[in-house]
């Protein structure tokens, strides 16, 4: 699928848009490349406010980069058969914490794609728990973080 026609779907399906004319990271942003397919029946539309301050000092915590990343898609392997059952407890139960419960079944079937930033965090969560091997996932796909 084009990138013009993965924005077009998320602009239709409801992916928050953003308008702002002076925001200095719109070129980069995936709000602001969506904007344009916006669903344009609605009267009235959610959008970032763009008199927000942050966005106008380049700070926007909406901004999401116009860059593919590497996600990884489900984490079916992390919990491993050689890994001690205390251990295993343990992680599932802080990564309900992290995700929450039905959002982790989420990322843990695939059915959600887990960011650069949480695959860190789930290998922190791991670490912390005393497993020492490496984490895996069920494989990797290049996708926006949306």
């Amino acid at each position: 699928m084009k990138d013009e026609e993965i924005f077009q779907k998320k602009g239709l399906e409801g992916y928050l848009p953003c308008f702002s004319e002076q925001c200095p990271q719109r070129e980069q942003c995936l709000h602001w490349l969506v904007h344009p397919y916006s669903n344009n029946d609605n009267l009235v539309t959610t959008c970032v406010n763009h008199n927000n301050k942050k966005m106008l000092e380049g700070h926007c915590p909406f901004f999401r980069i116009a860059e593919k990343q590497r996600m990884a898609c489900g984490m079916i392997r992390l919990l491993s058969n050689d890994m001690p059952r205390r251990v295993e407890d343990g992680i599932r139960h802080s990564l309900f914490k992290y995700f929450g419960r039905t959002y982790y079944y989420e990322y843990r079937s695939g059915k959600r794609l887990l960011s650069p930033k949480q695959q860190a965090d789930v290998a922190r969560i791991v670490r912390q728990h005393g497993w020492d091997q490496p984490v895996q996932f069920d494989g990797f796909v290049e996708e926006y973080d949306w």
